[in-house]
């Protein structure tokens, strides 16, 4: 099989070089062959296309072949050239082959010839290897050099680009980058090329994008591998190609560039002409798009880091918690803009010493013994402490949790200590503490009323009843009496213990507190001592509030004689009243205080003052600081109970040594005149003959009211509890009962849900409760206000049988429309059977 050659001959015998032509055929070659014998045509042939081999004659009529060697080097043509002549000297051999020569054949032995020809094509394809080899290390040299140089993406994508185009012989370069939002190749602005030639190729790559398999850089994209187009203007997968026909670009190839294993990019070349794949320009390019591939993945790397720094930074500067990076000692490494605002400190100062030193004296020996402890065992830290710096005490809680090392790094040695203000939450948790157990203590004194207010009911009618029994001259009268005065007091005392626990019986009304406090003042005047000052300074335009006269008093009177105990030596006292408004950022400085309009009336003494620890029980029923027998514990007990009871707050401030001031709010309502007086009382009237049902569970107390009731002719039917008193009176159907009597709080069943069922039967049906509380009449009045009354206890013989009176012939009969639908009192009815 013969192979096509290319060689060109120098000589200027024509018979000569046809004796080489046959001899390269008879030799296995196909020669393309030309015949020159004269310089100028040697130099034009010689910019034409490349050479094979180059047979050269020593001696012709105007030149040498060392002529033919200095123009090759002149034009840097690497083409073999062998020397085929007649004799030559040694000195011309010598100096043919330093000249470049390859080899020098005599005419007269032209055995060598193919031989000859045969090593230098081989030696030449070698050699053009080996230059090629250096061209793509130098290439490849060249862009690394450009891409380390360059932090921006598309620049090195442009510098790879112009090297590639330049150095490989391609028309036209570009690139596409993924975009991670949409998954779409995107071109980017990076490119080499003609501007004007490829222009408008160009533009409509700018205007495309490219998901996986579309087009050539969708299919090196889904491919992962280079994808070479021989004619890219015959393609029918790609929009482009029309535009590339026009262009003059055939030849194409994608390459994708992967950052570890995405692929992140594709990069494209275009010829003018078609060709084949190339094996060794696609291992060059591929080689390529791996260092572009792992720039891009480090600048993706840089730019991630970048992001989490600055995340990291945004995060600790935005963060509500101070953050503080420390070793084991607790010297402070990296502190965040919040923890030096909860310190009081500078950067600088933040970092001079451990932390240990803002933790307040008190606090200070169990933080730092709890900080190694947990060092010590690698664990975690939660504590909460308060911290005293620049002046300020706050209370902050502190996490602390150790640094994970990275997998080979030793063991972590750094910890992550948080830091939270938390000394709002502390006041409210106090303030909710204290909340709480003022409602506790309150449901216990109120309790422990509603139990008393049975007893005293029970002591003080029995002993009217034996009072009265007795002839007038008796001993045992005066005896009685003073079990009467007794049971007065304890009342008084019980009557208080409501008040704080808000479950008094109140009468409110609207008043201006100015003229309640000069009808006061000459009074007051006689509860404190000669050496101490009273100073009255009602406001000006004082707005009105809702509230029992008589407790408003009882305030006032309690708060006075506080005052006066806390000035033995002597004083001045102060009551002031004034309007008030309480913003929302007023709240959180008043105890329980909610925004709105208010008016304070303020008690303000030059004591002794009140310690904080004092401070944190004056509330607290039967907590005194007074010698014993000097005073109940009650005196602000009442006051708490009073104001909160009508919708107020209290406040008190006090410096130890200077003095207190009592700061009461009550809400402020609209000036309307009071209602009209009610009229008399009903004239009493002992006897009567009506049915009554009474319910108690208090037995003492449920036979002395039938004792009195039946004493003044009615008919009396009792019950024990609720449940019970709803059998009787079914039990009793046929019996009209005129009126219900019963207690508001009983076990089982109170009052109020026996009076809904019995009225679900007896819908015109009179209820008169009877109750040591207030709420539970206050809180259901308006139900059952028509038809229905209430009895305080503990109440007399007396009291009992006229209101009994009252209730029967005085009182409407309930409203009938109030009563609920069928379906509901049915199931309602059912709810309770017993």
């Amino acid at each position: 099989m013969s192979h096509s050659l290319r060689v060109l001959l120098i000589e200027d015998m024509e018979s000569d070089a046809l004796v080489l032509v046959d001899r390269l055929r008879r030799g296995g070659y196909e020669p393309d062959w030309r015949r020159v014998d004269s310089l100028l045509e040697v130099r034009a042939v010689f910019a034409g296309a490349p050479w094979d081999i180059i047979l050269c004659d020593n001696h012709l009529p105007s030149f040498r072949s060392l002529d033919v060697l200095s123009l090759m080097h002149e034009l840097g043509l690497d083409w073999p050239l062998i020397v085929v002549s007649g004799r030559m000297t040694e000195a011309e051999t010598v100096a043919a082959m330093k000249a470049g020569a390859r080899d020098y054949i005599r005419k007269e032995s032209m055995a060598r010839l193919v031989p000859a020809i045969v090593r230098e094509l081989r030696d030449t394809q070698i050699r053009k290897e080996r230059q090629t080899a250096h061209q793509e290390i130098r290439l490849l040299q060249s862009i690394a050099s450009a891409i380390s140089d360059t932090s921006d993406v598309h620049l090195a994508l442009g510098s790879v680009l112009r090297q590639v185009c330049v150095s490989c012989h391609w028309v036209l370069g570009q690139a596409w980058l993924l975009n991670g939002d949409n998954d779409l190749l995107e071109c980017s602005p990076a490119w080499h090329g003609d501007a004007s030639g490829h222009e408008g190729f160009r533009q409509a790559s700018l205007a495309l994008k490219f998901g996986a398999s579309m087009g050539l850089p969708g299919s090196a994209w889904s491919d992962r591998n280079p994808v070479w187009r021989r004619d890219f203007s015959c393609e029918t997968g790609d929009v482009r190609a029309p535009l590339a026909a026009a262009a003059n670009l055939r030849a194409s190839v994608g390459v994708p560039v992967l950052a570890g294993q995405k692929v992140v990019a594709i990069i494209e070349f275009f010829r003018a002409e078609a060709l084949d794949p190339d094996d060794r320009f696609m291992g060059l390019i591929t080689t390529l798009a791996a260092q572009l591939g792992h720039f891009i993945h480090q600048k993706q790397a840089e730019e991630a880091l970048r992001k989490s720094e600055e995340l990291f930074r945004r995060l600790c500067d935005c963060s509500p918690f101070g953050i503080l990076v420390t070793d084991e000692k607790g010297l402070c490494i990296f502190s965040n803009p919040r923890c030096r605002k909860i310190l009081g400190v500078s950067l600088v100062q933040s970092l001079e010493k451990g932390w240990f030193r803002w933790v307040h004296p008190d606090d200070h020996s169990t933080l730092v013994q709890q900080w190694f402890a947990t060092v010590a065992a690698r664990s975690e830290l939660s504590s909460e402490f308060r911290i005293k710096t620049d002046g300020r005490q706050i209370w902050a809680r502190l996490r602390s949790s150790m640094m994970v090392p990275e997998q080979g790094q030793g063991q972590g040695s750094g910890y992550v200590v948080t830091i939270e203000d938390i000394s709002e939450q502390k006041q409210m948790e106090a303030q909710f503490l204290q909340a709480q157990k003022m409602e506790s203590i309150g449901r216990l004194a109120g309790g422990v009323a509603h139990d008393f207010n049975n007893l005293l009911t029970a002591i003080n009618s029995f002993a009217r009843l034996a009072q009265d029994s007795l002839p007038p001259d008796s001993q045992a009268r005066s005896d009685i009496e003073m079990v009467l005065k007794a049971a007065d007091r304890a009342a008084n005392l019980t009557r208080q213990l409501l008040a704080f626990a808000r479950r008094e019986v109140i009468n409110p009304q609207v008043l201006n507190p100015n003229v309640l406090l000069l009808d006061l003042e000459r009074m007051l005047t006689r509860l404190i001592r000669e050496n101490i000052t009273l100073k009255v300074k009602p406001g000006d335009q004082v707005g009105s509030v809702n509230a029992d006269p008589s407790q408003l008093e009882q305030v006032l009177i309690n708060l006075v004689v506080n005052a006066a105990d806390a000035m033995p030596a002597g004083g001045r006292l102060t009551i002031e009243t004034a309007n008030a408004e309480l913003s929302a950022a007023a709240v959180g400085q008043t105890s329980g205080a909610g925004p709105g309009q208010y008016i304070a009336l303020t008690v303000t003494d030059t004591g002794t003052g009140i310690t904080d620890e004092v401070k944190a029980h004056i509330f607290e029923p039967f907590f005194t600081t007074k010698e014993l027998g000097k005073g109940t514990g009650l005196g602000l007990a009442t006051v708490y109970g009073i104001v909160k009871q009508n919708g107020g707050h209290i406040e008190v401030s006090s410096q130890v040594g200077e003095g207190t001031s009592f700061r009461v709010y009550l809400p402020r309502v609209a000036a309307v005149l009071p209602p009209e007086a009610r009229s008399s009382q009903t004239e009493f009237r002992p006897k009567g003959s009506e049915n009554i049902l009474l319910v108690e569970d208090e037995p003492q107390v449920r036979w002395l009211a039938k004792r009195v009731l039946t004493a003044q002719g009615y008919q009396v039917t009792e019950a024990a509890n609720g449940e019970e008193g709803l059998q009787v009176a079914r039990q009793n159907a046929g019996v009209e009962f005129h009126l219900l009597v019963t207690d508001m709080v009983m076990p089982r069943m109170g009052g109020k849900m026996l009076a809904e069922r019995i009225r679900l039967e007896r819908p015109l049906l009179k209820v008169l409760f009877m109750s040591g509380y207030s709420d539970e009449w206050v809180d259901n009045q308006q139900e059952f206000e028509e038809g229905s009354g209430f009895l305080r206890k503990p109440y007399k013989p007396e009291e009992l049988v006229r209101k009994v009176y009252e209730m029967i012939h005085n009182s409407p009969a309930p409203k009938t429309n109030a009563i609920r639908p069928p379906g509901e009192q049915t199931a309602a009815v059912e709810a309770v059977q017993p």
